[in-house]
């Protein structure tokens, strides 16, 4: 590959309506949209309000009481967060250092939890899954009408990596290109741009992706959406990226009842004042923008999609 550099995100042109919408799409890929303290909260407590099947292997009481340290300096402008983890808060011998993206974090915290669960067993099950960190990601990003509201999905090119030296060592492993990556804009742009834009009906319904086969096509995700039907048809779209279909079994949907959590607004009181505030997961439709690149080895993400139109990639 050569040494040109990848498009720069800060000089793609926004609209006039949109005057804030570059800065917002920036957290959005650095963040992944997720807030690290409001999924610490439910981690900590095992996920108590999740649904679980009867046959599921994560029990309530399964976790240990984890904590954790947020060594983040103050004036930091990396936008990365740092934290010191413990598995068990009553191990204090026993911590592991964590820095990256909100979603780097957690990714490595679960990770570290899967190790444990593989290790405690001695045994090749739902904690031994293949690790989908280190393959180039695409992020998928959407924007509601007003400029609002965004949504933000991402799959991992499995099976591809940008780094010569790991294709040689891993004959498994596909040396990525150029023609890959505009093979895969055209896919995106057909998919989620054209007859207008896709819309992503978020809703009060939650429909999971979860299992060996997803997490082999990089997609084990979640999505908040009206109904069934509408998030299969969006794991299915991203699924035909790299055409790739999906795992009927894979597929877990469940409805939300506190409708407060759903509502485009809530008032807060701040100093003394009623201050409105979105909520964290609004009903909203909200319609592809555009898609990114992201590498490990490049610092920036890489722009291939705007709209209908998939952008020439020359890294």
């Amino acid at each position: 590959m050569s040494n040109r550099q990848p498009p720069n995100p800060e000089s793609l042109k926004l609209t006039d309506k949109e005057p804030s919408l570059l800065f917002a799409l920036r957290e959005l890929i650095r963040t992944d949209g997720i807030n690290f303290e409001e999924w610490w909260d439910e981690f900590k407590l095992g996920f108590a309000e999740a649904k679980r099947d009867k046959k599921s292997n994560f029990k309530l009481g399964l976790w240990t009481k984890p904590k954790y340290s947020n060594l983040t300096p103050i004036n930091s402008k990396s936008g990365a967060i740092t934290i010191e983890y413990w598995p068990d808060k009553e191990k204090d011998e026993e911590s592991y250092l964590l820095s990256g993206t909100h979603s780097a974090v957690i990714k490595g915290i679960m990770d570290i939890m899967r190790e444990k669960t593989t290790n405690a067993s001695g045994l090749s099950g739902k904690g031994s899954k293949p690790l989908l960190k280190g393959f180039p990601c695409i992020k998928l990003i959407f924007v509601s009408g007003d400029g609002a509201h965004y949504g933000i999905k991402q799959i991992r090119c499995v099976g591809f990596t940008e780094i010569p030296k790991i294709a040689l060592a891993q004959p498994n492993i596909k040396l990525l290109k150029e023609t890959d990556i505009n093979q895969w804009a055209k896919k995106i742009a057909l998919e989620f741009g054209a007859n207008g834009g896709y819309e992503w009906r978020k809703g009060t319904g939650c429909l999971s992706y979860t299992g060996m086969i997803a997490r082999l096509q990089g997609l084990e995700g979640y999505a908040y959406v009206r109904n069934r039907t509408d998030g299969k048809e969006l794991f299915t779209k991203m699924l035909n990226i790299f055409g790739a279909k999906p795992d009927e079994d894979g597929f877990n949907y469940s409805e939300k009842t506190l409708a407060s959590q759903f509502k485009i607004e809530k008032e807060i009181v701040v100093l003394t004042k009623k201050v409105k505030v979105p909520t964290r997961r609004p009903i909203v439709d909200v319609k592809f923008s555009q898609a990114f690149l992201v590498l490990n080895s490049v610092k920036k993400p890489i722009p291939i999609v705007r709209g209908n139109v998939s952008l020439q990639v020359n890294i």
